[in-house]
């Protein structure tokens, strides 16, 4: 499989083609990124009522990161199956919200999205490990959770302790590359048919070929974040204000219809983004993406 460099400016490509991907078919688009955000929100029903009401031990905790990792390793083939609705909205071709379950049907794609996700737990985890053991960051240790402790009393604004400004800045430089190989390899395997450790090999090379334009594209949403926080600053004054003209009650429906409407529409411009980033760095000759079956009485508009 071959992979491209893209020039510098390339990652604002990546997410111009995500943002317009909103226009086309949101009604599909907008289905699919309500089954699979509903799917990713289910483990919570069973963990937070597991934290709240049993005791903080180790164990437990353990227990509910374990189910958790599995419970996303579930989902993987739900996230292959948006990235086919997203690629069949993209050129044209039949599709539904409820596309996202085709490759569940498909038992061996399955098994290789939920293969490569579990090799993206490991690198994530491997990455997270090294940040820490290189600059000697030890969350879990009674020794750094005392000194967070002392430091929230002696600098009640600046509760974190020591080297942590190390800890974000590696992986400000660490995370774009390893998301853009999750991105690649995800749709090596979804869209081009390729095995978990083609497609990982696949996502790390075109990820580190145009680790100039993650870097860059990550220069711009920071700036971007600071103009949105702006923004948000303002936003929760006007806030405020309506509460106490609408009511509190009122204000939080608003408030929870316009948070799963910005969740919904981030997640279709994410995967967008995806499909334009695989697409854009990746030949996608090595495999033909199944058309999804479309039912009687269905359309291309639906």
């Amino acid at each position: 499989m071959t992979t491209r460099t893209r020039g510098p400016l390339a990652g604002y490509a990546w997410l111009s083609a995500g943002v317009q991907l909103l226009g086309r078919r949101p009604g599909v688009l907008y289905g699919a990124a309500t089954i699979v955000l509903g799917l990713s929100l289910l483990p919570s029903l069973i963990t937070l009522p597991v934290q709240y009401y049993l005791p903080q031990t180790m164990t437990m905790t353990i227990g509910v990161l374990a189910f958790s990792m599995l419970c996303g390793l579930a989902l993987a083939p739900a996230q292959g199956g948006f990235l086919q609705v997203v690629h069949a909205v993209v050129n044209d071709r039949p599709a539904r919200a409820r596309d996202v379950f085709a490759p569940y049907g498909r038992g061996m794609q399955a098994w290789r999205l939920v293969g490569f996700a579990a090799v993206m737990l490991v690198v994530t985890g491997a990455l997270v490990l090294a940040v820490f053991v290189a600059t000697g960051f030890k969350p879990w240790s009674p020794e750094w959770q005392a000194t967070l402790a002392a430091q929230a009393v002696a600098h009640p604004k600046q509760p974190f302790p020591p080297g942590f400004g190390k800890v974000i800045a590696a992986f400000a430089v660490l995370m774009p590359p390893a998301m853009a190989m999750y991105a690649i390899g995800y749709g090596q395997v979804a869209l081009a048919g390729r095995r978990v450790g083609a497609a990982a090999r696949d996502g790390l090379v075109g990820a580190l070929r145009n680790v100039h334009v993650l870097w860059l594209l990550l220069l711009g949403g920071a700036l971007m974040g600071l103009v949105l926080a702006l923004v948000l600053a303002v936003g929760v004054m006007g806030i405020g204000y309506l509460a106490a003209l609408v009511g509190n009650t009122l204000m939080f429906a608003v408030l929870a219809v316009f948070y799963i409407a910005l969740m919904l529409t981030a997640n279709v411009v994410m995967f967008g983004f995806m499909h334009a980033l695989w697409r854009d760095v990746c030949d996608g000759q090595d495999g033909v993406v199944p058309a999804p079956d479309v039912a009687p009485g269905d359309s291309l508009a639906a």
